[in-house]
């Protein structure tokens, strides 16, 4: 038997048509659905009732939340279950997604879930999600030991041996409002080293809900510290219990997910509630980079600034020589008539500080804006990358190239500016 846990609430307008994708999948396998209403307030159970399908099973509860409402669909797993699957109330399923993942676990008996390709779905436009790069790889599997950066943190896309739960230790964490997947997620995979890949079946998320949870979260107080505490934490306890160290994919998904506090994007959430930024979730933050590596720091696709955060929290200063030694000019536009060039520097600045002076020969360039940006709710101290610059030049300087010069303090930095005529031949030769 497959059997599909869908949580609901207030999901009168997409309910039937996740239900109707599961009942739609072609596969010959025993299936039950077990819909728990999590105390929705519209017409959600009445169209549930409309089912006449022994399939499907209702559980209806007071609003208790997703956690919860999952963990009774768990508890209510039928005894003939021989695999468990998650779905949300607005998302939906590709048709062989029940056969796709049974043929993976008949490959690999070992295994004790395998997770599909996730794409989103915005608008009936359709995209990967950003961990789906994992899917390239021709093994059939991932065994986190060897793959540290293949991680794995949703439950849409995952399947479980349902023999999994018959531990009651293998539930979701009903204190977390955020991120209770992954722990429970990366806690089955901590013991079981090894996931499989499902090619060619695919779970659809609806990113077409304006209420995001995501975004929501940051105005949780528990999105901080105690996310901290009881989130990260258990993961890397987890790890030095069972191997006595913290293995590198728990290092990357940790690390990974905390880039969440740094992301210029959620800067604005995190603003308006920046009290919850408190002395304690700064220690917790140093004890937690602890146990990640520069080599891991190294890994993540981030901006250089992050980087350089999460070096000081371990108490270390990145080394920028060499970048400092590839800055580009990013040319921003050029006025003919009155040969101002305007422009800013490459990331490769990163570091060097917002006054220092830009010039070539006895020409000084001038600043023209500074972009403000914020690091965990508090202004970034300025550097030359947030500045846009102004500086008189003749066009043969833009035609040829040119090497403008910073000054910081005693230090002399170069910054290079390709030639326009080298751009344009060599876009020729790209097409």
């Amino acid at each position: 038997m497959f059997s599909f846990i869908l949580p609901a609430y207030n999901a009168e307008k997409t309910i039937s048509k996740t239900i109707e994708s599961i009942l739609n999948n072609r596969t010959s396998q025993e299936i039950e659905i077990i819909v728990i209403n999590d105390g929705s307030t519209d017409n959600t159970k009445r169209i549930l009732e409309g089912y006449d399908d022994q399939r499907i099973k209702v559980i209806n509860q007071e609003n208790k939340g997703v956690s919860a409402a999952r963990n009774a669909g768990l508890n209510a797993l039928d005894k003939a279950s021989l695999f468990t699957a998650f779905i949300d109330d607005s998302d939906t399923i590709s048709e062989n997604y029940i056969e796709a993942h049974l043929e993976i676990f008949e490959q690999y008996p070992e295994l004790k879930l395998s997770v599909a390709p996730i794409i989103l779905n915005k608008n009936n436009q359709l995209s990967p999600q950003s961990l789906n790069f994992k899917f390239q790889n021709t093994s059939g599997y991932v065994d986190i030991r060897q793959h540290s950066t293949s991680i794995q943190y949703h439950m849409g896309g995952t399947v479980f041996r349902s023999e999994v739960f018959n531990s009651l230790h293998h539930r979701f964490q009903e204190s977390l409002t955020f991120w209770e997947d992954a722990l429970l997620i990366n806690t089955i995979l901590l013991e079981n080293l090894k996931y499989g890949l499902v090619n060619g079946a695919y779970y659809y998320y609806d990113r077409n809900n304006t209420n995001s949870l995501s975004h929501a979260a940051w105005g949780e107080e528990s999105r901080y510290t105690a996310h901290l505490k009881n989130a990260y934490f258990p993961l890397i306890d987890l790890s030095k219990k069972l191997y006595g160290e913290v293995l590198p994919y728990i290092q990357y998904l940790i690390a990974r997910h905390y880039l969440g506090y740094l992301a210029e994007y959620n800067q604005k959430y995190i603003i308006e509630h920046k009290s919850f930024i408190t002395e304690t979730f700064m220690h917790l933050s140093k004890q937690l980079f602890i146990n990640i590596s520069t080599k891991t720091i190294d890994q993540l696709e981030c901006p250089l600034y992050c980087k350089i955060y999460m070096y000081q929290l371990k108490d270390m200063k990145m080394d920028l020589s060499l970048l400092h030694k590839q800055i580009k000019v990013l040319i921003q536009g050029y006025n003919f008539k009155n040969g101002i060039l305007q422009f800013t520097f490459s990331n490769e600045a990163v570091g060097i500080p917002g006054e220092s002076k830009i010039f070539i020969k006895k020409v000084t360039a001038d600043i023209v804006c500074t972009k403000e940006k914020y690091l965990l709710g508090r202004k970034m101290k300025n550097d030359i990358t947030f500045n846009k610059y102004s500086i008189k030049l003749p066009i043969f300087f833009i035609l040829s190239g040119f090497l403008l010069k910073i000054k910081s303090n005693n230090n002399i930095y170069n910054a290079k500016s390709v030639s326009l005529i080298f751009r344009i031949i060599t876009k020729i030769k790209r097409i």
